[in-house]
């Protein structure tokens, strides 16, 4: 787990933090919200046929292929910044860079899901998305050091992304690290049940029967779509309403809360006291909690600035803290959502692969939902108002259903562990099975 959150810091980190600019730390949010809006589409499909795209090419070189493209978001940006006639250069680095991200989460997510122990599902995802967030700390504090001095609002220094491209060049050597799963021996002495390896017409068909078409994921779909359609809006309104160096601050302090509030998640979602099930219920509530606070309080902020033209809070501002804080506290909600939606889907799987179909397709849904909310930011004549309320209905939309899916959570945690000698059996087993295919054959 240390390796893959080595691996988030780089890349998805930085992405994060690069969003915590506002815009991508362009003046306007416009462009920025469009490639995105792209990036996320291609990511929707390529995350989609996760688990096929996995058993053909194997979990480490899905793996390194999308390390390989984490430094074009940067790359892209500084271009952009330097000639602002560039602008479809950004939109066809977040295009490629959409292939390669979709090859990363997918294979991310099979690993994360797959590694831990059934009683450190919590922790373990905890540390995952702290390594995230330290990453965003990182890109944070040099942002800030090198926009410190702008009061006003507008972009924010071209050689901020230096730093960005040389933080995500680190992904690939990472990447090279990691083991295939079945070569991994937890601290119990068990090993990684990794699951047959199908041909593409029978991984298809348990991509669609087996994991795209089952009442589970119907049920959790909206929950996940809306996980990360939160971003755009609030990037949008940090963009407009912030000023550089405000902007610059948040991508430092927004991770501060996220890194306890996750561990405290974690902590809750480990309790061996409690069945499975009820550390579900208990998740969701505070989960729930949180966000609907957060955008309750979000719009009575946004009610008011938007009654005042041309608005640029600065940090020395009075109405600094009271604007600020909503965007502050999401970015510790949705990460906890996030956390919280891997543990809940971790607990229905049997094996690897079985847990990178089903991770590749959350990770397809939250893509959409990603894909949308960009699409929509980047619309003319589109009020932000519309953005969050579009946030703030699918989570209330969403409730319902997820209820009726925490119903289906196992009581006991379901283990995608082997011992030794069921290793050594299951081995046998396949060699056994080879043997009489090869005899068919003659």
């Amino acid at each position: 787990m240390i390796i893959i959150s080595v691996i988030a810091f780089s890349g998805p980190a930085q992405s994060d933090a690069i969003n915590g600019l506002g815009g991508g730390g362009m003046a306007s949010a416009d462009l920025w919200n469009l490639a995105e809006a792209l990036f996320y589409a291609i990511m929707f499909v390529v995350t989609l046929f996760g688990g096929p795209i996995v058993s053909k090419l194997g979990l480490k070189t899905t793996l390194v292929i999308g390390s390989i493209t984490f430094p074009l978001e940067g790359i892209a940006l500084y271009v952009v910044s330097r000639w602002a006639k560039a602008g479809p250069f950004l939109v066809v680095a977040e295009a490629i860079a959409g292939i390669g991200s979709g090859c990363f989460y997918i294979a991310e997510a099979g690993l994360v899901l797959s590694l831990p122990e059934t009683n450190k599902r919590g922790a373990m995802l905890a540390i995952w998305i702290v390594g995230r967030n330290l990453g965003q700390l990182v890109g944070g504090a040099i942002n800030l050091a090198l926009n410190s001095q702008t009061s006003s609002s507008g972009s924010v220094n071209p050689n901020i992304y230096f730093v960005f491209i040389a933080i995500e060049c680190l992904g690939l050597p990472a990447a090279l690290l990691i083991k295939h799963p079945e070569q991994v021996q937890r601290k119990d002495g068990t090993v990684i049940r990794a699951g047959d390896k199908l041909p593409l017409k029978q991984e298809l068909n348990m991509l669609l029967n087996g994991t795209v078409l089952t009442p589970i994921i119907g049920l959790i779909a909206m929950f996940s779509f809306y996980s990360f359609f939160y971003i755009s809006p609030y990037g949008t309104y940090l963009t407009e309403f912030f000023s550089v160096r405000a902007r610059a601050l948040s991508s430092l302090i927004s991770p501060t809360l996220c890194i306890i509030a996750c561990f405290g998640l974690g902590f809750l979602l480990d309790m061996q006291s409690l069945n499975q099930r009820y550390r579900a219920y208990l998740g969701f509530i505070v989960v729930c909690s949180c966000c609907i606070g957060t955008y309750i309080w979000t719009l009575v902020v946004l009610s008011d600035l938007t009654r005042t033209p041309n608005v640029s809070i600065d940090w020395s501002s009075s109405d600094y803290p009271r604007s600020f804080l909503p965007y502050f506290f999401i970015q510790s909600a949705g990460p906890m959502q996030q956390s919280f939606c891997y543990w809940l889907i971790s607990s229905f799987g049997s094996d690897v692969q079985s847990n990178t179909r089903m991770g590749g397709v959350f990770r397809a849904i939250e893509a959409a939902g990603q894909a949308v909310s960009y699409g929509l930011m980047s619309a003319d004549n589109v009020p932000l108002w519309a953005g969050f309320g579009a946030n703030f209905g699918l989570l209330l939309v969403s409730v319902f259903p997820m209820v009726f899916a925490l119903r289906s959570v196992p009581k006991e945690g379901q283990t995608i562990a082997m011992s030794q000698d069921e290793v050594v059996a299951h081995n046998e087993n396949t060699d056994d099975a080879r043997e009489k295919d090869k005899v068919i054959v003659k």
